[in-house]
Parts: structure tokens; C-alpha cells; sequence
């Protein structure tokens, strides 16, 4: 029982990381039509969320690997690496 948590868990998250990628994509595609200056300001934040990206997988690795009890204790971890990307893409959209 406690493994099918934890699988339903990452699929949510995963489910979760791709849509945000897509929001991710949607940033990346206003940032090639605007001017030159402009552009590098998108670029900027475009890395900054790529980086909290790599953040959230990071932490679902940790919790792949992880023992089936301390999973739970790193969940917390990635529900907030997740609203802080949401965050972050939504106030750079």
C-alpha cells in the first residue's frame, strides 16, 4: 500500500513538472518574439526556472530512492520545490 502511494505521488508530480514545462515552453516562445533587450530579461528568468526545475527532479530522485517510511518526511520537501516553481513561472508569464 504504501508503494502505491508513493508511485501515485511521483505521477502526480511528474504530471505536475509537465505542465509546467509546457508553461515553461509557452515563456520560452514569447521571449523569441520580443526585442533583443527584452529577450535576455526572458533569458534570465527562463534559467532561474529551469534551475528550480532540476531542483523538484532532484528531490523526486531522492524520494525514488528513498526507504518506503522516510519518503513521506521529503515529500514536504517537493510540494514546496513545486509551488515555488509555479510561483516563479506564473510571475514570469
Amino acid at each position: 500500500m504504501e508503494e502505491q502511494n508513493r508511485q501515485a505521488y511521483l505521477d502526480k508530480i511528474n504530471a505536475r513538472i509537465k505542465e509546467l514545462g509546457a508553461k515553461m515552453d509557452q515563456l520560452k516562445a514569447k521571449a523569441d518574439q520580443v526585442d533583443a533587450e527584452t529577450k535576455i530579461k526572458y533569458n534570465q528568468q527562463i534559467e532561474k526556472l529551469a534551475h528550480k526545475k532540476q531542483e523538484v527532479k532532484t528531490k523526486l530522485n531522492e524520494i525514488k530512492a528513498s526507504g518506503e517510511g522516510a519518503w513521506n518526511n521529503l515529500k514536504i520537501g517537493v510540494d514546496a520545490a513545486v509551488a515555488d516553481l509555479k510561483t516563479a513561472i506564473e510571475q514570469a508569464i
